[in-house]
């Protein structure tokens, strides 16, 4: 399958969007949303399926949560490549990048695991994937210094692209304390092929988060925001963003430079078609 390399920052690319909210939706449930690649097997390529369906041009590997500190080791290369292969059991043109989040167990200072272990940790998930997915994306990292130790597994282990992005607060910065400017500089250093947040407090609180990259960054952009904080009615979340309403933050995430959106909490494949209408327009070459 021909790379991207030569669309990303020239034409507006998607990306797919949540699988825990797809997950609730099926009323699946497990220890671990990643030991679902292995005792439901269906119902994950099928979730996997309403994304393409929808028009996505990246499909997520069900592995944000696939590392020792979260999963039995005993297991860990099974759920990998069992998630890998589900993601491609549809697939037509769509990419396959293999999800990578941040470890339940913070490197030090700020944790209680040395950054050696962290890095081992990132490499192990690393190695078992690199010769099966098209990239990697780096998502909801908090900690620039966990991002770091991540981005290095991937960069010194791996020649695939690699996207990074992060969650930030309402104030503008990660819970650590990461601006999108320092973000973009550290990432940029160490060749990361495109940036961005994702999660975070909805698509409204990102908009000068998207500006202050824009000002400092030269590279593509990625916004996958979520629907914002839900509301529990009768034990289940509820977002309150529609449709409509996240088409149209995202065709404004587009007008500032943006160029690859997708979908995190909340979204459903409705969603992803919605913005997938924009798909293929002419980007600026950031």
């Amino acid at each position: 399958m021909d790379g991207f390399l030569h669309k990303l920052g020239k034409e507006l690319m998607i990306f797919d969007g949540a699988y825990g909210t797809e997950i609730a939706r099926r009323g699946l449930s497990a220890a671990s949303p990643e030991l679902l690649n292995l005792s439901e097997k269906d119902e994950i390529a099928n979730i996997h399926k309403s994304y393409i369906d929808a028009g996505c041009d990246f499909i997520t590997t069900n592995t944000f949560g696939a590392n020792r500190t979260n999963i039995n080791p005993e297991y860990l290369q099974d759920v990998i490549l069992s998630a890998i292969e589900l993601a491609k059991h549809y697939r037509t043109t769509q990419y396959i990048m293999f999800d990578i989040g941040p470890l339940r167990r913070m490197p030090s200072p700020l944790g209680n695991i040395s950054f050696d272990e962290a890095y081992q940790a990132f490499q192990e998930v690393v190695l078992i994937a690199r010769e099966h997915v098209n990239g990697f994306l780096l998502e909801t990292f908090y900690d620039l210094e966990e991002l770091r130790c991540a981005m290095l597994a991937v960069k010194e282990n791996s020649d695939k692209p690699v996207f990074a992005t992060m969650t930030f607060e309402i104030s503008g910065r990660t819970h650590t304390g990461a601006s999108p400017r320092e973000m973009a500089e550290l990432m940029s250093e160490m060749g990361a092929t495109a940036i961005g947040a994702n999660c975070s407090f909805g698509p409204e609180n990102l908009l000068h988060v998207v500006d202050e990259f824009v000002q400092y960054s030269d590279m593509p952009l990625i916004v996958q925001p979520n629907l914002g904080l839900p509301q529990m009615i009768d034990g289940k979340a509820v977002y309150a963003l529609s449709v409509e309403e996240f088409y149209k933050y995202m065709n404004e995430f587009y007008s500032r430079g943006v160029s690859v959106l997708g979908g995190c909490c909340g979204t459903t494949p409705d969603y992803i078609r919605a913005i997938a209408a924009l798909k293929g327009r002419k980007t600026a070459n950031v």
